[in-house]
């Protein structure tokens, strides 16, 4: 059965879409598949704020202009994507106030492998994340799981990449 994210927003637009995944779970394709012209992404701010995406000096200066991009969006309700690794409550709460104070809601997209294929993934990346900390993400994630009563309207889960791929299939088959 193929699944397609855009269906499983059921008509939410405008809405805040944000994915939760460790790095190299899909989560940028899934992105930049779906929502194109409308992702904000934590890797490309850091691109932009420092020397390159993999510059984890600049990440606090990233953050600090997603979160500012963020809620100019939904200010003026724009449909946006949040492409970050977002695997703990924290760093989801502040986006989830963004959504709800313009009545925009938040969907959580948990882009969700085995571990072993977000591994595998990494390891093929030009941007190599090192192991252990995917398996930090991964942990972190599987304790602090996305939920509508951290305020998402909606939570839907997908395999990542594999998935994405299918979807686009989908999608120029019909």
């Amino acid at each position: 059965m193929t699944l397609d994210v855009l269906a499983g927003l059921g008509g939410c637009d405008p809405a805040l879409i944000v994915l939760a995944g460790p790095a190299g779970s899909g989560k940028s394709l899934l992105a930049h598949e779906n929502w194109p012209g409308r992702v904000v992404s934590s890797d490309a701010l850091r691109a932009l704020a420092g020397t390159g995406e993999g510059d984890l000096a600049a990440t606090a200066d990233a953050f600090e202009i997603l979160h500012q991009v963020v809620r100019a969006r939904m200010r003026r309700r724009l449909t946006t994507c949040v492409d970050a690794t977002n695997v703990t409550r924290v760093h989801r709460a502040p986006l989830i106030r963004y959504a709800a104070s313009y009545d925009v809601p938040a969907v959580a997209v948990i882009v969700w492998p085995p571990l072993e294929t977000c591994l595998q993934r990494n390891a093929r990346r030009a941007r190599f994340v090192p192991e252990d900390v995917i398996r930090g993400q991964y942990i972190r994630l599987t304790a602090e799981m996305p939920s509508r009563s951290e305020g998402f309207a909606r939570v839907i889960v997908t395999g990542g990449e594999d998935w994405a791929a299918a979807a686009r299939q989908a999608r120029t088959a019909g």
